[in-house]
């Protein structure tokens, strides 16, 4: 059962509590209050913050990937994709906290 993310941006001492769809994996995230408030003013137009299907966030960035490509003639660059973020993401946790756990 996924959380409703308006439920759980409530300003409580600056921070947010995520669900991840296991609920035994639960991780604080810190933000600041003028977030929260952000957050909260925008358009509430379903149940959740974003609405858009896995397909069309893939489609919206492997777009915008040939277009940066493209551009830079680097055509490297659509050898990118979003689980290469993810891996790139936690190897820089991982240098900079030294703790796989926290990964």
């Amino acid at each position: 059962m996924d959380p409703n993310i308006h439920d759980t941006l409530k300003p409580r001492r600056g921070r947010v509590r995520r669900l991840s769809p296991t609920v035994f994996l639960r991780r604080i995230t810190k933000i600041t209050v003028i977030t929260i408030a952000m957050l909260n003013n925008m358009p509430k137009t379903g149940e959740y913050m974003f609405n858009a299907k896995p397909d069309t966030i893939r489609t919206g960035f492997t777009k915008q990937r040939s277009r940066t490509a493209r551009r830079l003639q680097n055509p490297k660059l659509t050898q990118i994709h979003l689980h290469t973020l993810r891996h790139w993401k936690a190897t820089m946790e991982h240098d900079r906290t030294k703790n796989i756990k926290y990964v």
